[in-house]
């Protein structure tokens, strides 16, 4: 009885990857843990420290909810929200787990429903979507030979679309 105990507090922590600080509750930490680990002097002298998070206060303009919200954030996610065009589409794309945090999930329920209610469908991820032009068919069928998680393959997808769209624009 105690070891599951153990057990389960080991992993509530983290594992062995970090701890999970109770504030990343509330704000978009994108998986990022407090690490441990040992300064190392010249001498071996081992003192223990940890790294926090890179964490700030940022303010997004969202579309689909029509306001402004003010949230913390990890630079990880400041880029990823960047790049993916906007907190919209970062919330719409991310899974729950990798948002892994209970503010994110509520605001990714939010502007999940509101597309839903706007549109009348259901937001369907860019991994999901099925292959719409006869070339993204032609190798989606030459690349199903191919064993690997059904990410990967769709993420594999999309770069063989982009860069036979290019041959094609440049030829």
């Amino acid at each position: 009885r105690r070891s599951q105990t153990v057990l389960l507090d080991f992993v509530r922590a983290g594992g062995v990857n970090g701890s999970r600080p109770g504030r990343a509750d509330r704000g978009l930490y994108g998986g990022k843990r407090i690490k441990f680990g040992n300064i190392i002097t010249f001498s071996s002298k081992k003192t223990r420290r940890k790294w926090m998070p890179n964490v700030h206060m940022m303010s997004f303009e969202s579309k689909i909810l029509d306001k402004r919200v003010k949230i913390k954030a990890t630079t990880n996610v400041l880029r990823t929200v960047e790049k993916q065009g906007g907190i919209d589409n970062y919330l719409l794309e991310s899974t729950h787990k990798k948002i892994d945090s209970k503010l994110g999930s509520l605001l990714k329920r939010d502007v999940e429903e509101l597309y839903e209610w706007r549109n009348g469908e259901k937001y369907v991820r860019k991994i999901n979507r099925v292959p719409e032009t006869p070339v993204e068919e032609q190798i989606y069928e030459q690349f199903k030979k191919f064993q690997g998680t059904e990410e990967s393959r769709a993420a594999d997808l999309a770069l063989l679309v982009e860069t036979a769209s290019k041959r094609t624009t440049n030829v």
